[in-house]
């Protein structure tokens, strides 16, 4: 399991938007876990590009589901953290391991999200 993952007890309760945030900082850790295990092979984007990289591409998952970035849904957030999935794992080559681990927590997350 990753070292990031806060404990359970802190993603408890969140917000839509406390979990819209939540799913930028775990979509960068997941990419430089990523970056950090497959090096030379992964040429997507350097280690410095990644926050600015995943920003856009969260907004870009919000525009794909038709979400509202600044006051998501629950629903819509369901449909940009599988959308980001999918791009973690195709797209990113990113290690299904890394993105089901990232993908679970944040799922967890928005179980207990208040509304």
């Amino acid at each position: 399991m990753s070292e990031w993952c806060p404990d359970e007890s802190q993603i408890i309760g969140l917000t839509r938007v406390q979990i819209r945030d939540l799913i930028i900082e775990c979509f960068i850790v997941a990419q430089e876990e990523t970056l950090n295990k497959l090096q030379e092979q992964y040429t997507f984007m350097k280690k410095e590009e990644i926050p600015e990289r995943v920003n856009q591409m969260v907004r870009d998952s919000f525009n794909t589901v038709n979400g509202n970035y600044e006051n998501p849904s629950k629903t819509e957030l369901e449909g940009v953290i599988d959308d980001l999935f999918n791009k973690a794992t195709r797209g990113l080559k990113t290690p299904d391991s890394i993105a089901e681990m990232h993908k679970n927590y944040i799922c967890r997350a928005l179980m207990g999200a208040i509304d």
